[in-house]
């Protein structure tokens, strides 16, 4: 694999310092993310970008963190337009080194830049995005995201925006079927994983346990669907992973919602 030429790096990194670094965009960061806090954040998520980008890189992990920052920044722009508030508990203060918020931020580049599953890339910068923002998301738990993210196959976060939004969809409300096709069957265990006793991102309420229909999202799938904008995967997308369902669970449907 060839290593990515410099200029390509230099230019993405220019790119985004335009767009997040208050101190070397002579303030353009601060009029696009919100004043001195928006700064901050700008100048937590360049210092990773920089940080990340100096490595040697290829080409297709470069436009990975390109996305990512895409990602983020359009997504801060969204919510600050909206009155968010950038969280002000510290995140974004220096300590031993560096913030919380730069140590998240390369965090979230490194694992994206590796991750070869590029439908998820522009997620986590949403999942970036939105961290700075939420108070309540502290840096052990931003971190253990992060590595949840990575950990989950883009099918397997597929669910979480189906369950979230299943009111649109009509999906099985009966047992599973014993014998179904291979790629059924994957749909029907990437569910069973993230349900009861395995990652519990899923939980069931009011029929078969494990039912589609029945099931709704739990603790850190909550937060993973919220924070990462799992609600942005495609309806269409959902509408297919329903149908599956749909074959793996013959015995019913969800009518009633």
């Amino acid at each position: 694999m060839m290593d990515e030429p410099p200029d390509e790096k230099e230019n993405v990194l220019a790119k985004h310092t335009r767009n997040l670094l208050p101190e070397v965009a002579g303030g353009i960061a601060g009029s696009l993310v919100g004043g001195p806090i928006g700064g901050a954040v700008g100048a937590s998520i360049g210092y990773a970008a920089n940080e990340v980008l100096g490595r040697i890189l290829a080409r297709r992990q470069v436009r990975r963190i390109d996305e990512v920052l895409d990602a983020a920044t359009a997504r801060i722009i969204e919510r600050r337009d909206a009155g968010d508030a950038f969280r002000q508990d510290g995140f974004f203060a220096a300590a031993d080194g560096r913030s919380d918020a730069e140590e998240l931020a390369e965090g979230v580049l490194v694992t994206a830049m590796s991750d070869y599953e590029e439908r998820k890339t522009r997620f986590y910068g949403y999942l970036l995005a939105n961290i700075a923002f939420e108070s309540s998301i502290d840096r052990g738990l931003a971190h253990s995201l992060v590595r949840l993210a990575d950990r989950l196959s883009y099918r397997q976060l597929t669910p979480l925006a189906l369950v979230a939004k299943k009111s649109q969809f009509d999906l099985p409300s009966g047992n599973a079927s014993g014998r179904v096709a291979w790629s059924v069957w994957s749909v029907k265990n990437d569910l069973d994983q993230m349900g009861f006793a395995q990652m519990e991102l899923l939980e069931s309420e009011g029929m078969p346990i494990g039912s589609p229909a029945g099931l709704v999202l739990k603790g850190e799938g909550t937060l993973l669907y919220d924070l990462m904008e799992l609600g942005r995967i495609a309806d269409s997308e959902l509408q297919e992973l329903a149908d599956r369902l749909r074959e793996a669970y013959p015995g019913g449907s969800n009518s009633v919602l």
